[in-house]
């Protein structure tokens, strides 16, 4: 499955994981729905491991395996990842997205 805006999938706006993890016990439930008692495994990388450690965290979810690729650390490092990817210099504005997501702003 493609989460909200990445992949195949509409939208432009990511939690990094946070609101995904609803995503991955949706997908979970309907898959376990659809077939009953078969083996089920949770795989994802990035982004998507991290939506998975959430779900397992949160959620009553309970697959066979677990394989998690490339799982971020902290989010500034992801930040700077996606800035490297995207052939943008990571610094100083990963930082600065960081710190402005972090603020609280009543204007």
């Amino acid at each position: 499955m493609d989460f909200h805006g990445s992949g195949g999938s509409a939208g432009q706006t990511t939690s990094t994981g946070w609101h995904e993890a609803t995503h991955v016990v949706a997908t979970f439930d309907q898959f376990n729905g659809e077939v009953p008692g078969g083996p089920t495994a949770l795989y994802d990388a990035s982004r998507g491991s991290a939506a998975i450690h959430r779900a397992l965290h949160t959620d009553t979810i309970k697959p066979d395996g677990v394989i998690l690729e490339l799982p971020f650390d902290r989010l500034i490092n992801a930040a700077r990842q996606r800035f490297h990817a995207t052939g943008l210099p990571s610094w100083p504005m990963a930082d600065l997205l960081i710190f402005h997501g972090g603020c609280k702003w009543d204007l």
